[in-house]
């Protein structure tokens, strides 16, 4: 098994510090550990699966700044953050600090608060001597490699950081090609080297022992691993095990690589791989001018079932291909992915539309979806798939009641939760504009006003409807709102604040 923050935590320099923070996060497997002292808490590190050590010197009078180095450590892939001489530099933990840490499920280790006898490197060595026995002992690759990608946000499973995890783990360069030699994603070791696919396969590089294997995964497509070594740490053991953990990488997230087929641009597109959905828009004669938009579609947990996923592309590829002749539907992660052509017939698009709706609410099960039009290039797609992965799940505690989310709200929904998050209360001073109805006890003008702006479009006759109270109290109460607040929400600028507010109300009260 993989070494865990909680593993380490049974050494005998760990036992003397304190988990103040962040305990769910003692799962997380750690790779590294490393010394960092900030200057700018808003700067960015890589520090995947890495666990820091600091005295947040550079930070001591500044507790917003200690709490975005916290955030800026854990957006980059930090572990954790083990935390010395707290009484002496920062004379104490803040509380603002902890509850960052819990917020963020980032585990806060406390080293004896004022004992300056504990050293960095006494903690370093210890833990990478566990890291180092365990891979020494471990031969087994396989379980390894999907844990650490089954940790990943979704957007980031992908079969270059698969390579990546494997390279890292082996010591070795790592090129994917396919039956005609075609690189579908690489690795290097370390990181920056400058080797090229080219000098692999010509293996004209003395400084290198090079390996190949070839495999076969799902629907009997054809790949060729091909590894150079600088160390001679790779074995033919490690060279099979790299190859079973992608097979089974494929299989588990249901990755398209056959790049044969048209449907496997949809993978290589919204993992960033441009240079192969260029090939695979030549090879399969794809005019990408025609396909500009694309619909993302996220199925329920309980649905996301290989039985569920293929019925349902093909009743979509029914749908879409009966309306526009053609279209590029597959999976990939959690989302069923349509690329089709813009209809300029307004008649038609609402055919369309009409029969995707009814389909959908034919299943009866809850998905989302959104639609991203006029998108140029592959670049564009994909920076579209980001912003939906990054916000749809904000977006539907926001708007519960909607199913289709257009861009404007899904870039909204990630603001809000950005402006939640802020280490400088900016989504709770934006809550406080609520505070006067919030006094209000006698009636629920929070929630009349919530569900008047998210949920009715701003009309009071559905807010009305979806309150079950009558559209004459809804007036009322929308006057007392005014009177309350001193403005007019239904006027910009202060709308937009006050629309800001209450959305963020609600996304808290769903953390």
């Amino acid at each position: 098994m993989s070494i865990t923050l909680r593993d380490c935590l049974k050494l005998p320099i760990m036992k003397r510090g304190q988990v103040i923070a962040g305990e769910k996060g003692l799962t997380k497997i750690i790779d590294n550990v490393n010394v960092i002292e900030f200057e700018n808490g808003d700067e960015e590190f890589q520090t995947t699966n890495e666990l820091s050590l600091s005295a947040l010197y550079c930070a001591k009078d500044d507790v917003n700044m200690q709490c975005a180095t916290i955030a800026s450590l854990n957006n980059s892939g930090g572990i954790g953050l083990v935390l010395f001489y707290a009484d002496v530099i920062l004379g104490g933990v803040h509380p603002k600090l902890i509850e960052t840490a819990n917020t963020l499920n980032f585990p806060l280790i406390v080293m004896p608060k004022s004992d300056m006898m504990i050293s960095y490197s006494s903690v370093i060595s210890e833990i990478m001597e566990l890291i180092f026995s365990d891979k020494r002992n471990k031969i087994f690759l396989v379980n390894e490699i999907i844990e650490r990608v089954s940790q990943m946000p979704e957007e980031y499973q992908t079969i270059d950081n698969v390579l990546k995890i494997i390279s890292d783990r082996i010591k070795a360069s790592l090129f994917l090609s396919n039956d005609r030699n075609v690189m579908i994603a690489s690795a290097k070791w370390p990181q920056g080297l400058d080797l090229e696919y080219e000098n692999v396969l010509k293996k004209d590089n003395n400084e290198y022992t090079y390996y190949t294997e070839e495999f076969l995964v799902k629907n009997f497509v054809s790949l060729t691993l091909r590894v150079a070594d600088g160390n001679n740490n790779v074995s033919k053991e490690l060279l099979i095990q790299s190859t079973k953990a992608i097979e089974l990488f494929v299989v588990l997230w249901n990755y398209n690589l056959n790049s044969s087929v048209r449907e496997s641009v949809i993978s290589a597109i919204l993992s960033s791989n441009f240079s192969l959905a260029e090939y695979i828009k030549k090879e399969c004669n794809i005019d990408q001018s025609v396909f500009k938009t694309m619909m993302l579609i996220k199925l329920p947990i309980d649905k996301n079932d290989r039985e569920h996923r293929n019925l349902i592309i093909y009743k979509l590829n029914s749908i879409f291909n009966k309306h526009l002749k053609q279209s590029i539907i597959d999976y990939y992660g959690s989302n069923i992915v349509v690329l089709f052509p813009c209809e300029r017939s307004i008649a038609k698009s609402n055919m369309l539309k009409e029969e995707f709706v009814e389909y959908l609410d034919s299943l009866e099960i809850n998905c989302s979806y959104s639609v991203f039009s006029e998108q140029e290039t592959f670049k564009n797609l994909y920076n579209s798939y980001m912003l939906y992965q990054e916000s749809i799940e904000f977006a539907k505690l926001i708007y519960p009641l909607k199913t289709k989310f257009i861009i404007e709200e899904l870039s909204f929904s990630k603001n809000c939760y950005k402006k939640l998050n802020s280490v400088y209360d900016v989504g709770d001073k934006l809550i406080k504009l609520l505070q006067p109805l919030y006094d209000e006890t006698d009636e629920p003008l929070s929630e009349t006003l919530t569900v008047y702006l998210l949920d009715a479009d701003s009309e009071a006759k559905k807010t009305a409807e979806l309150l079950y109270i009558h559209r004459n109290t809804v007036q009322y109460r929308l006057n007392k709102i005014r009177e309350l607040l001193g403005f007019d929400i239904t006027k910009f600028p202060a709308s937009i604040d006050v629309y800001m507010a209450v959305a963020l109300a609600r996304l808290k009260n769903h953390k």
